[in-house]
């Protein structure tokens, strides 16, 4: 539950600094770097039914911001829900951030994207491809282009 806070609190706090001229770039630059590292350094997986309940019955006995850091940066996951919703929130700032004045363009450059991650993915075998995590990634870039009008139909209004 941190884990989808944290990513909200980031995509909301984003998209909010995106909107500024002078900070774009660097949106751009720590979005690119966590997109980087929750593709290929930071493994999605899928965890086995007995190594989430072990995971998650055995007690840990560190301080309570290295387990929420742990929480947040992980990407291992009992559930395929889970990792739509995450692969979803993970591509929303794609959308923001290349937003063109064309909406089916900006989706099909995400969509791209996303295919050249998955396609990386296998290749380099830091991950598999998965045609679920396009769709996922592309629902995303979705979202945040939806989060761009309307920001700017409101602004205009």
């Amino acid at each position: 539950m941190l884990r989808y806070a944290v990513f909200l609190i980031f995509i909301i706090v984003g998209f909010l600094l995106s909107q500024h001229r002078k900070l774009y770039p660097i949106v751009a630059v720590v979005y690119g770097i966590a997109l980087f590292y929750y593709t290929f350094l930071s493994r999605m997986e899928l965890a086995t039914t007995t190594e989430a309940v072990v995971a998650t019955s055995t007690p840990v006995q560190q301080h309570w911001w290295v387990n929420a850091a742990y929480e947040i940066f992980r990407m291992k996951t009992s559930s395929y829900r889970e990792a739509f919703i995450l692969n979803i929130m993970l591509f929303v700032p794609m959308g923001y951030l290349v937003h063109t004045k064309h909406t089916c363009r900006t989706i099909l450059i995400c969509s791209a994207v996303s295919i050249c991650i998955e396609i990386l993915q296998e290749v380099t075998g830091f991950g598999m491809f998965d045609w679920n995590d396009w769709i996922a990634n592309s629902i995303g870039a979705v979202i945040g282009v939806v989060m761009v009008r309307m920001y700017r139909s409101s602004k205009a209004g």
